[in-house]
């Protein structure tokens, strides 16, 4: 058999003599197999020395939250159900022998877990004595066995945000907190402002200003483009017996540089035209504007650069924006604002919807421009159904100087470069003919080169 033996540290208590002993139990025990657990006193009498509270009687998910053990309880731990929340019970064997005995010396808890896989886990335990006097033994105690929290909300960038927390003594002696420190992967985040309070005497409370600062800055990287929040813990050290250590989670949330109300896109002929607005910005560079191709099947692209926008820093108006993406092609597509810092952090906005650039309703061959070309210029052309295509470009004579397109394409708006780097200046001809399963289309047009 495996066996778990847990004895907590040594709690020393005044010199009074005993009328009567509580236990209160906070624990979480996952039923494996049963556990005892024992009061162990300083006592020398083998009889007395230890006073089990509850013996091998448990059952599944066994939890012990809030449990009082007292001789004045009218049911022991067996004829409870578990989990033993709040109730009252009857030690398994009585504590009476405690009565008239001196509390002076070092007092434990023992437990003793039959299988070592399902050990329980300790939130609090307070032990009691009432005095022959019939008052309470003296002890420290803060307000709450359980542990507590401070939410900052949001952190202003380059800012911070100060909340005041306060630890009441419940207790009958004075309290003290002999250490504050902050744990988790943010604790540099948090400082405490005020210095710690001394003795917190009976139904006091102590201060504690709590500071968190610039929470943003810490997650926001530009390797990511993701933000969380930092949050973390401070950990007082009490002379409270039974909670000598109490976490305070510290939660925070981020606030963004930009705050965008609104982002839309739509095509307009050629080309696609984005517009959106902010109501906030702090620190905003710009936006660098970003397009993705969906094709026939929905697989997508990687994202290329298609625009930069410059952005307004700080502003507490609603600032408006709009780009257009001239001709990015034919097909779907997706496009997302990088909005970029001072400091080169980033954060992504995604558009709500693609955009499509629809299919022409009409054969048709554009001027190129520039014209004169000097030596390079772009001819814009449109076709409405799928065709063989056919674009060159001749001299005056007639001759052949050079074949720009000869291919069949797909239904869609094209755009067809001219280089005239190796041929004469001069006057030249240029021409589309294409030809779909239900019509054809033929156009000249005239191209001045000047180099």
């Amino acid at each position: 058999m495996i066996m778990l033996l847990v004895i907590s540290p040594n709690i020393n208590f005044g010199v009074y003599k005993i009328l009567s002993t509580k236990v209160r139990i906070y624990l979480r025990h996952t039923w494996v197999s049963d556990i005892i657990l024992y009061i162990w006193s300083p006592n020398g009498d083998n009889n007395n020395n230890r006073k089990c509270l509850f013996s091998e009687n448990g059952g599944s998910l066994d939890n012990i939250t809030g449990a009082i053990v007292s001789d004045s309880a009218s049911q022991f731990w067996k004829d409870g159900t578990p989990p033993y929340t709040n109730g009252t019970y009857y030690p398994e064997i009585t504590m009476r022998g405690y009565n008239g005995t001196y509390s002076s010396g070092n007092w434990r808890f023992l437990n003793m877990d039959i299988a070592a896989g399902d050990a329980p886990t300790y939130d609090s335990l307070r032990i009691t004595f009432t005095r022959t006097s019939g008052t309470l033994s003296t002890s420290a105690r803060v307000n709450s066995s359980a542990d507590t929290t401070i939410d900052f909300g949001i952190i202003p960038i380059a800012s911070y945000v100060d909340k005041n927390f306060y630890l009441k003594n419940s207790g009958n002696s004075n309290l003290t907190v002999s250490a504050v420190n902050f744990t988790g992967s943010y604790s540099a985040n948090f400082s405490l402002l005020t210095s710690l309070p001394g003795a917190i005497v009976p139904g006091d409370s102590g201060l504690f200003t709590v500071r968190a600062t610039s929470i943003y800055t810490f997650d926001r990287s530009s390797s990511s483009d993701d933000l969380d929040a930092a949050n973390g813990n401070m950990v007082l050290t009490t002379n409270d017996p039974s909670k000598t250590n109490l976490s305070v989670t510290l939660l925070t949330d981020y606030a963004l540089p930009v705050s965008l109300i609104s982002f839309e896109l739509f095509a307009v002929n050629r080309d696609v035209k984005l517009t959106w607005a902010t109501s906030e910005e702090q620190n905003n560079s710009g936006f660098e504007v970003q397009r993705q191709f969906i094709d026939k099947n929905g697989n997508v692209s990687g994202w290329n650069k298609a625009g930069f926008v410059q952005g307004n820093g700080n502003t507490t108006e609603i600032k408006y924006y709009s780009f257009t993406d001239p001709k990015p092609g034919n097909g779907k597509f997706n496009y997302r604002l990088k909005q970029i810092d001072y400091n080169g952090n980033y954060e992504f906005f995604n558009a709500p919807y693609p955009v499509e650039i629809g299919k022409p309703g009409n054969f048709d061959l554009s001027q190129n421009y520039p014209n004169p070309s000097n030596p390079v210029s772009s001819i814009d052309y449109q076709v409405p159904a799928d065709a063989d295509v056919n674009i060159s470009v001749y001299d005056l004579t007639g001759r052949l100087v050079k074949m720009l397109v000869n291919s069949k394409l797909e239904a869609g708006y094209y755009t067809a470069v001219f280089d005239g780097t190796n041929i004469a200046s001069g006057i030249y001809i240029y021409r589309i003919t294409a030809k779909s399963q239900n019509s054809s289309f033929s156009s000249v047009k005239k191209l001045v080169l000047i180099k």
